[in-house]
């Protein structure tokens, strides 16, 4: 996470930069974007254009470029999956709501984070995206964004996150709003049952005979463990509930 907030501090500062030309700041993009195999953008909401970019993931059809969506946070929209289009769309509903309440310099400040999976080239995968404001017009409105897209290590959109230090929220998929992080990680009765047998060394099946559930319920448990902590593995899911006191 710290190569990429650096790389956004060097993006915005080279945006804004008017002692710098078009041609340099291009060239500033096109370095990070190799680096860190990414895609970046730097969209002007106020003339709906694509002011840079450079594109190291997103490799398209140059004869067919993707159309940018400029009415979104989601400049790759027309890419996504049908599966996570409509939590994408809840959730940025919610994110506009919540930053109305910050201020100028929290707006400038924070990072927006949203896994999701798209198909392209008759390939699918999953990206993690971050945006974050440049600027804003007098009257308030969003000037100037980044956007900062990898490849993601999630298998499908399990993660949206809004942060800036000291603050940390996580988008709540049931509740459909932004809550503080530690507040999503409350975990139900059965999920703590869960992970104290799963400790214990029982299986899947074991678990689910002892508490009278079918098999394809634990693993679902299991799946929205690992979504709450945003973690890959029950090894680290142990590690995290122990270590946060969860059960």
């Amino acid at each position: 996470m710290n190569e990429y907030r650096e790389a956004i501090k060097i993006i915005k500062e080279t945006a804004i930069n008017p002692n710098q030309s078009d041609m340099v700041k291009q060239s500033i993009m096109e370095v990070i974007a190799r680096i860190l195999k990414a895609c970046i953008l730097v969209i002007d909401y106020t003339q709906n254009e694509v002011v840079y970019s450079a594109d190291f993931l997103l490799a398209d059809n140059k004869e067919n470029p993707t159309e940018i969506q400029f009415n979104t946070l989601l400049p790759y929209k027309s890419l996504i999956n049908n599966a996570d289009i409509d939590t994408l769309t809840d959730a940025e509903t919610r994110y506009k709501q919540f930053i109305n309440n910050l201020s100028l310099e929290d707006k400038l400040q924070h990072l927006y984070t949203a896994d999701y999976g798209i198909s392209l080239n008759n390939q699918d995968m999953t990206l993690t995206q971050r945006f974050s404001p440049i600027s804003y017009t007098d009257k308030g409105k969003l000037h100037l964004a980044v956007f900062f897209i990898t490849q993601s290590i999630h298998k499908s959109c399990i993660q949206i996150d809004l942060l800036n230090n000291p603050f940390y929220y996580s988008y709540n998929f049931g509740l459909k709003e932004f809550l503080p992080f530690k507040k999503n990680m409350v975990l139900t009765q059965t999920d703590k049952q869960i992970l104290l047998k799963t400790s214990e060394g029982m299986t899947n099946k074991q678990i689910a005979d002892e508490l009278n559930l079918s098999v394809n319920t634990i693993k679902t448990h299991k799946s929205r463990i690992f979504a709450k902590l945003n973690v890959r593995s029950i090894a680290e899911a142990l590690t995290k509930a122990n270590k946060e006191e969860l059960y």
